[in-house]
């Protein structure tokens, strides 16, 4: 399980476990908070009782995780074509714009990588709350390890924050098309 993590946590993923991950891996998407699939803090708390006695395969046949599992396993498609529908390249950056769209489909956030094999990194911007700011997330492609920016640093040019291969910013909506625009030309600029 601790290697599982580590694994997740440094986002040291292959194209399989990105578009057929199983054991920890896949439990591992279904505790992601940026899947869509909602109820984190009480399923992560659920997850962590069961780690302590169980065994992957027991936890992964538990009602509740199942119906994680399930329901990612099911929008799976519709995540992939909204992925292709809201995402654009422009160099080496894909940038998926999902703003004003509502009730998108859950699904694994690296996908993204697998559809783009050639972007080295990746802008996701949504609505943030209350239309006062847009939320810009920015992350290295894990497949095409070749960006060379630094995330944290350019994020926090614009009032964000991150480390070196992720991070995000909240421009104002009024700004947002500005700060949008630098980013991404930093970042084809830096390669």
């Amino acid at each position: 399980m601790l290697a599982a993590t580590d694994k997740l946590d440094a986002a040291q993923l292959t194209r399989n476990d990105i578009v057929e991950p199983k054991g920890w891996v896949l439990i591992g998407f279904t505790l992601d908070p940026r899947s869509g699939l909602g109820a984190f803090k009480a399923y992560f708390h659920r997850l962590m009782e069961l780690a302590k006695a169980k065994s992957v395969d027991e936890i992964l046949s538990d009602s509740e995780v199942k119906a994680h599992v399930d329901r990612l396993k099911r929008e799976m498609e519709d995540f992939r074509r909204s992925l292709a529908a809201t995402s654009r390249q422009d160099g080496n950056v894909v940038v998926t714009d999902v703003r004003g769209r509502r009730n998108l489909p859950s699904g694994n956030r690296f996908l993204v990588y697998d559809l783009f094999p050639d972007a080295n990194v990746s802008v996701r911007i949504a609505d943030g709350h209350d239309g006062k700011y847009v939320s810009v997330q920015l992350g290295h492609s894990v497949l095409n390890r070749t960006c060379r920016t630094n995330i944290g640093a350019l994020m926090s040019q614009h009032g964000g924050g991150g480390h070196e291969g992720a991070g995000t910013c909240q421009p104002s909506t009024e700004q947002a098309e500005r700060v949008i625009g630098e980013i991404v030309a930093t970042l084809k600029r830096n390669g």
